[in-house]
């Protein structure tokens, strides 16, 4: 089974990569920096696991649909996706502007 982990270069989404793939799951390290995800991704594979990189921004449809056509062109599939990108407001959860809850969170 493969795994799609978004922002999986670096905190959560790294330790995600790294738990999923020592229970057997394929991974996709997903994050904005090419460099960075690849390092990520080949750490796993000196592990003794299988896992690749895609540059992916969740922000930017663009980013997305390159992602998928690479993989698709890899003739790999994605059995799930951890929707982990992610950024943390400055503002207060109750007391903050509700428009920052509805940006694309990266």
């Amino acid at each position: 089974m493969r795994v799609l982990i978004t922002g999986a270069n670096r905190g959560i989404g790294r330790a995600l990569a790294a738990q999923l793939a020592s229970e057997g799951f394929a991974i996709v390290v997903a994050a904005r920096d090419r460099a960075k995800g690849a390092s990520t991704a080949s750490e796993l594979r000196d592990a003794g696991h299988e896992a690749r990189s895609v540059v992916l921004d969740v922000a930017s449809a663009t980013s997305v649909a390159a992602a998928a056509d690479e993989l698709a062109a890899a003739g790999l599939h994605v059995d799930a996706l951890v929707n982990n990108a992610g950024i943390y407001p400055a503002a207060e959860v109750l007391s903050g502007d509700v428009r920052e809850w509805e940006r694309p969170l990266y």
